[in-house]
């Protein structure tokens, strides 16, 4: 039998891999043999790190944060942050390891129940749920916003895929 890639996509957050584990398990159960990626290395916890590495994540870290505070606003990222809630060290260093750590602090403080429930992971189980969040809030910045209702015809074939783009493209052709 021929070999067939299949792949699957979704316009939910976080769709994506859920839609593939879905087609993955209905193609097992249906006797096809399925080939998956391999996961992503995992990254060495936070204390294993060496130490000038870890100077850097946190440098990196502190100009996160001063991006975030001007993308969110200082009073709104100081009133996420007052709060007392342990995430524990594993958490707290995946948080440093992410591109998007600082996001994922004003997330947590923005959901407290969610930090709470952060809180009382184990270990790798709460770094597992670091990258998660981090997935699922890299995934919110990339949606796309539709263009206006004017752009011309290049900016709207230049947006991403959304919900109605082929509307909008003979929209754009028509008034061209």
């Amino acid at each position: 039998m021929g070999e067939v890639i299949l792949t699957s996509s979704s316009w939910e957050k976080g769709g994506d891999a859920a839609r593939q584990r879905h087609l993955e398990t209905v193609m097992e159960q249906a006797g096809i043999e399925v080939e998956k990626e391999p996961p992503p290395p995992p990254k060495p916890d936070f204390e294993r790190v060496p130490r000038h590495e870890q100077e850097r994540l946190v440098q990196k870290y502190g100009r996160g944060v001063d991006k975030t505070k001007a993308k969110v606003g200082a009073e709104n990222w100081h009133k996420a942050l007052d709060q007392e809630i342990v995430i524990g060290t594993k958490a707290q260093g995946a948080i440093l390891q992410e591109d998007n750590g600082p996001e994922i602090a004003y997330y947590l403080g923005r959901n407290p129940e969610e930090a709470r429930r952060l809180g009382k992971m184990k270990g790798n189980e709460a770094v597992e749920e670091v990258r998660r969040i981090s997935s699922k809030l890299t995934n919110e910045e990339r949606r796309n916003v539709r263009p206006p209702e004017n752009a011309s015809f290049e900016e709207v074939v230049a947006a991403r895929p959304y919900w109605g783009k082929a509307r909008d493209i003979r929209r754009a052709l028509r008034r061209r």
